[in-house]
């Protein structure tokens, strides 16, 4: 878990960070755990799905420009002095 490259000063300094390690694992599990219980993933998925779709949709029809971000100002007025 990356302590073997960490010079810790006291035991009682390493037993702490080991402590944190630990309570950070089982917050970083629960909150897993209950997100994958309420379906925030699929949630998120369908989310991208539709945006994705949109953007096709977009594309196909010819508008570019939703996809592509749009040139600044002043690249715009080099384009056009160069023409």
């Amino acid at each position: 878990m990356g302590m073997s490259a960490v010079h810790v000063s006291t035991p009682e300094r390493r037993d702490r960070l080991w402590l944190i390690n630990a309570l950070a694992v089982v917050l970083l599990t629960l909150l897993g755990a209950a997100s994958e219980a309420a379906h925030v993933y699929q949630q998120h998925q369908d989310d991208q799905a539709r945006i994705w779709a949109g953007a096709a949709a977009l594309a196909a029809a010819g508008s570019a420009s939703a996809i592509r971000p749009r040139a600044s100002s002043s690249c715009a007025a080099e384009t056009n002095q160069a023409s």
